[in-house]
């Protein structure tokens, strides 16, 4: 598959999304797909790891060129509190009919008329996307934005126990096959 992640930030800026979406990214290449992250991060100067998602960074008028001209198969959104480029590019991918999985990391302000707005002049709601967050607390005030009808599922980050397992007695590090 080619997957596209969107994101308003990613690497080199560090923060929970960014790395949920760098180690997602490196679990798909690894299963063998085609993996791109479009983000508004600017990243002047980084080189790219050979082994890593294909990155896109710009202005929104070169990211949306680059989701509609990249034969992607999925998107899938990464939403913060504020993640207006994320949230434009949801709709950009809807216009197309690119499947979209939108996932919102964070916790948004339970009072409704702060969070309302969000989505309400991208109409959001009413767009073929399947909504996700990373808890229970998260998906609350997602589902009150979203309105009834709209389903929000919870898929907790994922922890990789194998990064976090101990080396046996004696062995110094790991050794990657």
């Amino acid at each position: 598959m080619r997957i596209a992640h969107v994101s308003d930030a990613y690497l080199p800026r560090l923060g929970g999304i960014e790395t949920h979406v760098s180690g997602l990214a490196a679990h798909q290449m690894r299963a063998g797909h085609e993996v791109h992250v479009l983000t508004g991060t600017r990243g002047r100067g980084i080189r790219p790891p050979v082994d890593g998602p294909i990155v896109h960074r710009g202005s929104p008028a070169r990211l949306f060129s680059d989701l509609r001209s990249g034969g992607f198969d999925v998107v899938h959104m990464h939403a913060s509190v504020f993640s207006p480029l994320a949230m434009s590019l949801t709709v950009a991918a809807c216009a197309v009919d690119i499947p979209v999985a939108a996932t919102v990391h964070s916790i948004w302000p339970g009072h409704r008329a702060v969070i309302a707005p969000t989505g309400a002049g991208l109409r959001l709601r009413h767009r073929p996307v399947a909504w996700s967050a990373v808890s229970s607390a998260a998906a609350g005030p997602l589902r009150s934005a979203l309105g009834p009808g709209v389903v929000v599922d919870v898929v907790p980050n994922a922890v990789d126990v194998d990064w976090w397992r101990a080396a046996p007695a004696g062995q110094l590090g790991r050794t990657v096959a």
